[in-house]
């Protein structure tokens, strides 16, 4: 039996073949291949800054530091998103608060956002999720950023190789930071382009660029042009002043979040093929489109589709009626694995996590628990084939019916 991931890397021997010549170089982490890798985002992304990082979480902790949003600032995220985002909230002693999304996208509602603005007086940044790889509203989201005065910082984990059109028609790669003060990417396994764990930050601030490669490196400078302690950096010996080469300086406590070279190597290589895989997953998002627009029932939706956005696909999501089916998801996520189709749910709310109901008490957002309460991610990913769409179209439609109330 054929077993179908909801998600999976692809790795060709192009992939391979650049990590064993980075394990060659004489650089493990910190070197050529890791600047090579920033440029080479910064091209793609059309951004005049890229640093990469370990992970995505940790670029969205170091991120918040760079834009300075310090100790109970808020910052307003989705609760429909993985807990990054949440998490290096708090974990920068800022306070996190959720608001609702609209749940025929899963995406941030502007419109509860800006009751939310209007309400509180210490909103110092919005975080979208661009969720599955469709995307927030960037632009209207600017809009209001420059009217309450906030900054954006897009978390666009799902979002790499998509993109946008204004009011005027022009198209705004994610990662452009057109509209935003700065982007987050995943290079996380299952995301566009994978590089084992990794991150990164894209944004057209210098001083936030900057300030991030401190950040992600024990907040140690050899730049010169930073030192504090003159005497100790230099050495005076007849009548010139030597700069000593073993010289550093720590100006901010923070952590290791360093990547090593092998990884952007393989980001490299990744990125040579992200139009094939952001195509790839367009086909097969079309086709899902095209079979279920044509069985769609009662029980099942597709989420509504803006045609003003270039959508990565990281995920694909459709809403079922759950509650008129014998056994509700469980039962059918499991009799759709017996079949070999791998489903998954993005997300469980974070407020439902017993750390954030201990913290924030007990939180209801309709739109946000209508989502989850329908949401099903079926596989979409660059190994699958046309014909893998059409068998799990037809298993979906055939384990709905058998599961029918009534």
């Amino acid at each position: 039996m054929k077993k179908i991931p909801y998600n999976k890397q692809y790795i060709d021997q192009d992939d391979i073949d650049a990590v064993v010549e980075a394990l060659n170089s004489e650089f493990l982490t910190t070197g050529p291949q890791s600047e090579i890798f920033e440029k080479k985002l910064e091209d793609y992304c059309n951004c005049k800054f890229a640093s990469v990082c370990s992970n995505g979480t940790s670029a969205l902790e170091i991120v918040l530091k760079c834009l300075d949003i310090g100790e109970n600032d808020l910052v307003i995220s989705s609760p429909i998103s993985f807990l990054a985002g949440a998490n290096a909230t708090i974990l920068n002693n800022s306070i996190v608060k959720f608001c609702d999304i609209d749940s025929s996208n899963g995406n941030l509602d502007l419109n509860h956002l800006e009751k939310i603005l209007k309400k509180e007086n210490n909103v110092k940044a919005v975080m979208p999720v661009h969720l599955a790889g469709d995307i927030v509203d960037l632009e209207k989201l600017s809009e209001m950023a420059n009217f309450y005065n906030f900054k954006i910082i897009e978390d666009a984990c799902h979002a790499l190789g998509g993109g946008y059109f204004d009011r005027n028609n022009k198209y705004h790669k994610i990662g452009s930071c057109d509209h935003s003060d700065a982007t987050i990417f995943s290079f996380h396994p299952i995301k566009t382009i994978t590089t084992g764990e990794g991150g990164a930050l894209t944004t057209n601030n210098k001083k936030v660029f900057e300030k991030f490669k401190l950040l992600r490196n024990h907040g140690i400078t050899r730049d010169e042009n930073l030192f504090q302690n003159l005497d100790l950096a230099y050495t005076y010996h007849d009548g010139k002043k030597i700069l000593n080469d073993w010289y550093y300086e720590m100006h901010h406590l923070t952590h290791n979040f360093r990547i090593t070279d092998f990884q952007c190597a393989l980001g490299i290589s990744q990125l040579k093929k992200i139009d094939y895989f952001i195509n790839k997953r367009q086909e097969l998002a079309s086709h899902y489109i095209k079979l279920i627009s044509k069985k769609s029932n009662n029980y099942l939706k597709l989420p509504k589709i803006n045609q003003k956005i270039k959508h990565a696909y990281h995920l694909f999501i459709v809403l079922i009626n759950f509650d008129e089916l014998k056994g509700g998801r469980a039962k059918l996520m499991d009799d759709l694995k017996r079949k070999g189709i791998q489903t998954q749910v993005n997300y469980i709310p974070i407020y439902y996590q017993p750390f954030y109901k201990k913290m924030l008490g007990n939180i209801t957002l309709e739109e946000s628990e209508k989502f989850y309460n329908k949401c099903l991610s079926l596989p979409i990913h660059p190994n699958m084939e046309i014909k893998d769409v059409e068998f799990i179209v037809n298993n979906l439609f055939f384990t709905i019916d058998n599961n029918k109330r009534s």
